[in-house]
């Protein structure tokens, strides 16, 4: 309806209002409009449904946390806090503890944990409307402290309603590492400090809210 129409323009509450105000004025009808009435008032009822549902859930601040497994071997936990724009634009900052299970071999240090400091976005790929599994993209983009520059795309299955649903996502990461290197001089092999950019792919469950 119209005014539906002007909910949609309108905040929340001030949505609600002018959706809900039809009711109001026709609720006394009787007689021979009643029928009439009750079926306009059901599909009037159905269309403010469908607005509030688009209206309630895609604004706000939003957060997440996810906990993968990647091939280099490590496994993190990471917690998302950002704003929500729209159902394909969310942006935020995140960071998370990473555990190494064999530094030695990618870092210069017998230190197993390392912290992201990233900035997010993220969103669906897809308009959700009443879908329940929707495909979604992520993108991180910092650095972890002690190694250096990192870049993280994402993408994967979003599972459950707008503002509650798990996640399961492929990523693959570019991590810039402070490692080193062997270097031969005169014959004699040294083992020096270098960045490696090092490549991985990480698998990561989640949840959203």
């Amino acid at each position: 309806s119209p005014l539906c129409e002007e909910a949609r323009s309108r905040p929340t509450v001030a949505g609600l209002f002018f959706c809900l105000l039809p009711a109001a004025c026709f609720t006394k009808r009787r007689g021979r409009f009643a029928h009439d009435s009750a079926v306009s008032h059901a599909a009037h009822f159905q269309n403010c449904a469908a607005v509030l549902h688009t209206t309630l859930p895609f604004r706000g601040y939003s957060a997440n946390f996810a906990a993968g497994m990647g091939n280099t071997p490590f496994a993190e936990l990471d917690i998302y806090a950002g704003y929500r724009f729209n159902d394909y634009a969310r942006v935020g900052i995140g960071l998370g503890p990473r555990y190494y299970f064999t530094p030695g071999n990618l870092r210069r240090t017998s230190v197993k944990w390392a912290m992201p400091l990233v900035f997010n976005v993220r969103g669906n790929i897809i308009p959700q409307d009443y879908r329940t599994v929707i495909p979604y993209y992520s993108v991180d983009l910092g650095a972890t402290v002690g190694d250096g520059f990192m870049l993280r795309p994402t993408i994967g299955i979003r599972c459950g309603e707008p503002r509650s649903a798990f996640l399961l996502g492929v990523s693959y990461m570019l991590q810039n590492l402070r490692g080193y290197r062997n270097e031969t001089l005169d014959d004699v092999v040294r083992v020096v400090d270098a960045n490696n950019a090092t490549s991985s792919f990480a698998l990561t469950l989640g949840y959203e809210f």
